[in-house]
Parts: C-alpha cells; structure tokens; sequence
C-alpha cells in the first residue's frame, strides 16, 4: 500500500463514503501529507472522529484545512474557500465562514451539506430567517435526520416566531435518540421569546419522559408566563385552557394552589371558561 499512494487515497475516500471511519482513520493518521487531497482527507477523518469522540483531533482537522485554504495553489479555488470555511466552522468563527461560503454559494445551490452548513453558520450569528430558508432547502431525508440538522431548524423555526412548527417536528422525530434534547431546545428557547405554551407542553412532556424537579419547574414558570399573557390579552383563552391540564397533569404539591388562583381570576373576570 505504501507503494501505491493513489490507491491509498481511493481507499480511504472508499471507507469515508461507506461511513466506515476507523479504518479511514487508520490509513489517514501514518499518512505524510503533501498535496492539498491529503491535507483534505486527513481533515475530514480527523474531523469525524473528533465530533464522535469529542477529541482533540478536531483542532487538528482545523489545522488541516487552514494549510489547504491558505495554500497559494488553493487559496482562490472553491476547493480552497471551502476548507477556508471549515477551518473557521471548527473554531466558532461563524462570521468568517459565511464570508468564504457566500463567495461560492452560486456553485452549490442544490447541494444539501452545503445549504445545512450555512443554514448552521447564519444561525449562529443570528440570522435565523436567512438559516431556516437555507435548512429548509435540504431534502436528502438521512441528513435531515440527523440532531444537527432538526435541532438547528427548530431553533430557526422559534426564533422566527413559529414555534408550532419546532413542535410539529418534535411529533415526527420523538422516537429518535435526541428527542429529548429536542424538547430541551424547544422548552428553553420558547421560555426565552416568551412563547410559554410551546414552553410549558415540551417541559410536560420532559417531565413525564424523566421526572425532575427542574422540569416541574420550567413548567411552573411557562404555565405561569401563559397565565399573565392571558391577563394582558396578549394570548387567548385557549391557551390557559391548555395550560391548565398541563398544570394538573403534575403532582407536585404547588399545583392546587397555582390552579386555584388561575380559576379565581377566571371568576373575578367573568370569562367564559369552564376550568
């Protein structure tokens, strides 16, 4: 194999693509890189095996790809802009990814990993209409599978004011492994715009998946936060309906008290509730 540099480089791609990592990994870590395809399939390895192992070898794949995208023979290549952009991606730097991938965008409007990696980067430097409209571009059904890629839209769904849309997704991925962390995002996130329904069902559902006092506590406020819209006619009625049977679905000793003030407005007020 040492002999055959070419047919090492086939191999390896060969493994890469049948997602089979640590043997890419193996013929990748004694490689000495020269060219800018050997730069370019050692960070790619490195970078795999660092997200799944949360390894050191991340900074390395960065390392990597800053030699490729600031090489002379690559620098102005769409190649090189490209690694430009994961090297930055792999160190936060989500200003300075958005500038290399807008240069090159016009090449790679149908490419799904492409459109997910911006979508990722606008996200993260606050763009959320521009990242929801780029995810939402990604039809390969494996990638839009993937945590990264529904945890990324559902944060662009609420912060573009639409969380019913972060919890439709929740109803379609609930049996996958990040479910659960899925509720976290649309709990936390809702409770932070102030969209407390959407807060107050996912920290329900978090709730009866894994009794935790924290979670009665999130709750608590989003049920609460309903309530005071509710009060200052910023949400309708509806929605304390709704916030009510989450609120006694809890056993905690707080809930008859919470429940009994809510009720004693509904009287006061007259509303035409029958909770």
């Amino acid at each position: 194999m040492d002999t055959l540099p070419e047919a090492r480089l086939n191999l390896i791609i060969f493994y890469l693509k049948r997602g089979e990592i640590e043997e890419a990994f193996d013929l990748v870590n004694n490689m000495i890189s020269q060219h800018s395809i050997e730069y370019l399939l050692k960070a790619i390895t490195y970078c795999i095996i660092g997200y799944q192992k949360k390894s050191k070898h991340l900074n390395e794949a960065q390392e990597y790809f800053s030699i490729v995208g600031k090489s002379a023979a690559e620098c102005d290549t769409i190649t090189g802009r490209q690694a430009m952009a994961s090297s930055y991606f792999l160190n936060n730097q989500f200003d300075e990814v958005l500038v290399y991938l807008d240069s090159i965008k016009t090449y790679f409007h149908d490419d799904d990993t492409f459109n997910f990696n911006i979508g990722q980067a606008l996200l993260a430097c606050g763009n959320s209409l521009k990242a929801e409209t780029s995810l939402l571009l990604v039809v390969d059904e494996e990638l839009r599978l993937k945590p990264a890629y529904f945890l990324s839209l559902a944060r662009a769904y609420i912060q573009n004011g639409k969380s019913d849309l972060a919890w439709e997704m929740y109803g379609k991925v609930k049996n996958c492994d990040d479910s659960f962390q899925l509720l976290s995002i649309i709990a936390n996130d809702c409770y932070r715009i102030g969209d407390y329904l959407y807060s107050a069902k996912s920290f329900d559902s978090m709730e009866i998946t894994e009794p935790n006092p924290e979670y009665w506590e999130g709750k608590r406020g989003a049920i609460i936060g309903v309530f005071k819209l509710v009060v200052e006619q910023k949400a309708p009625l509806d929605h304390l309906r709704e916030a009510m049977i989450l609120l006694e679905r809890s056993t905690h000793p707080q809930v008859e008290y919470i429940a009994n003030i809510i009720r004693k407005y509904i009287r006061r007020s007259n509303l035409n509730c029958d909770f």
